[in-house]
């Protein structure tokens, strides 16, 4: 997989996952040139729960449709909320 952002970008990204729960641990390593090294930990419950609502193809497309037909920031609880419609959808219409 190409990636197209720095270790400094990602870093920042892991950090936010961090203080919203995501994932365990975070810690940077900066020395007097900026961040030289970062680590995270696992996914936490939260994190976990996350990744499950979104890891089938057809319910993250859906669910970035719906977001950026809705004109709705893409913010995680947001994106988890309309997840997590898709997939009760889904169980009622199996339910039935």
């Amino acid at each position: 997989m190409k990636m197209d952002y720095d270790m400094k970008t990602i870093a920042y990204h892991c950090k936010l996952l961090y203080e919203a729960g995501f994932v365990s641990d975070y810690a940077g390593n900066y020395y007097d040139d900026g961040l030289q090294e970062f680590g995270v930990g696992p996914l936490t419950f939260r994190g976990n729960e996350y990744l499950n609502k979104i890891r089938e193809k057809s319910t993250w497309e859906k669910t970035k449709k719906v977001v950026l037909e809705g004109g709705v920031p893409g913010t995680i609880e947001i994106l988890g909320k309309v997840a997590t419609s898709i997939i009760e959808k889904k169980l009622e219409k199996l339910l039935e």
